[in-house]
């Protein structure tokens, strides 16, 4: 595996899944759970790159991409992609 073959991976504990973005799933009600850490993730974000749930560096929470994916559509249709 590639992180297993670099010494500063290993030496900081870094696996592949510290590379996998966060994702909420957000099911129409703007008033539950996923829908308020997403705006938590956001505003974190916005203020100065805090990532605390990702073992990231600094440098690679300040520009971000956020991809939206509807439910009901198949094969990249529908995606949209936004920077904030």
């Amino acid at each position: 595996m590639y992180y297993n073959r670099l010494p500063e991976a290993r030496a900081a504990g870094y696996t592949v899944f510290d590379s996998t973005p966060t994702s909420f799933i957000i099911e129409g009600n703007l008033q539950g759970q996923e829908y308020k850490n997403l705006k938590k993730r956001i505003t974190d974000l916005s203020f100065g790159g805090y990532c605390p749930e990702e073992r990231l560096p600094h440098k690679h929470c300040l520009k971000n991409v956020w991809l939206l994916k509807p439910d009901h559509l198949n094969q990249g249709r529908g995606i949209e992609i936004f920077k904030n």
